[in-house]
């Protein structure tokens, strides 16, 4: 889908050489690595032109397809040692979404707690609200105090919510 380009097999796209046709005659232009771009969350992007418009494009995806071939339905492209700017065709996989997120858990890159960017509480919060409340604390007085909904604290409380982080639950 991107003529005109080339993958290696450690990861990195070139434009080939090629001509092109302008006001005086024709141009050769001369092929060039790609420079490449990283998204917030560490996967790195290229952006080759097809049919004169750039198109920001995962560089992990264009080395499966120039190798492996087409993405197949229902499977994603994995980074088998859980590092997104890694795109060594060596360290890369077509896999089930199920599989990819396990990885994340393996890898250690699953985003949860404070990891998450929306978390309003820390671990140790977590902890202080799991021992206060198995010393008897009533719900609404931890609601006052940690600035949350009710029913998160009842969550948190049973292990619904942050279940990654010890302390006692009730």
């Amino acid at each position: 889908g991107y003529p005109g380009y080339q993958a290696s097999s450690l990861g990195r796209i070139r434009s080939l050489d090629r001509t092109v046709k302008c006001k005086g005659g024709t141009r050769v232009h001369k092929g060039k690595t790609l420079k490449l771009s990283v998204h917030p969350n560490g996967y790195l992007l290229c952006a080759p032109c097809v049919n004169g418009k750039a198109h920001n494009t995962h560089v992990h995806r264009l080395v499966m397809l120039a190798f492996v071939g087409p993405l197949p339905a229902g499977y994603w492209t994995a980074h088998n040692d859980g590092n997104p700017a890694n795109n060594a065709l060596s360290n890369l996989r077509h896999d089930t979404v199920s599989n990819n997120h396990k990885d994340k858990h393996t890898h250690g890159t699953v985003l949860a707690g404070e990891r998450v960017g929306s978390a309003k509480l820390t671990a140790q919060d977590v902890l202080q609200i799991r021992a206060l409340r198995a010393a008897g604390e009533p719900i609404p007085a931890l609601v006052e105090k940690f600035n949350v909904s009710k029913a998160n604290i009842s969550r948190i409380c049973r292990g619904a919510m942050w279940s990654h982080v010890g302390g006692p639950l009730t």
